[in-house]
């Protein structure tokens, strides 16, 4: 299923983000800073890598030599979006269009 492909930190955090934050309605939210310091605590997770599933989703795909994402990758982001595609330093790598010259 769809955990084998993201990391199990990255994807328990997620999954928890989404039952407690996403799936409610926005007036019934918790604060999300609170539930990522409560979060952490009771998980033993770094508060960091936290802010960064909330910031960044989740991804499955290739890492380079700093952890950023890098190459064929899939990303699900907090607003519902996914990408699939290339990733370079961490970003999504967007196809330039080669301009035609004519003689």
């Amino acid at each position: 299923g769809i955990n084998a492909e993201y990391m199990g930190v990255e994807y328990a955090i997620w999954k928890a983000y989404e039952e407690a934050i996403l799936s409610k309605p926005e007036d019934d939210r918790e604060e999300e800073e609170e539930w990522a310091d409560t979060y952490a605590s009771e998980n033993s997770v770094d508060r960091n890598r936290i802010t960064a599933v909330i910031k960044l989703g989740i991804y499955s795909g290739g890492r380079d030599q700093f952890n950023q994402r890098t190459g064929e990758g899939k990303a699900t982001y907090s607003n519902g979006d996914v990408y699939e595609g290339q990733f370079w330093e961490g970003k999504k790598k967007k196809k330039k269009k080669k301009k035609k010259y004519s003689a």
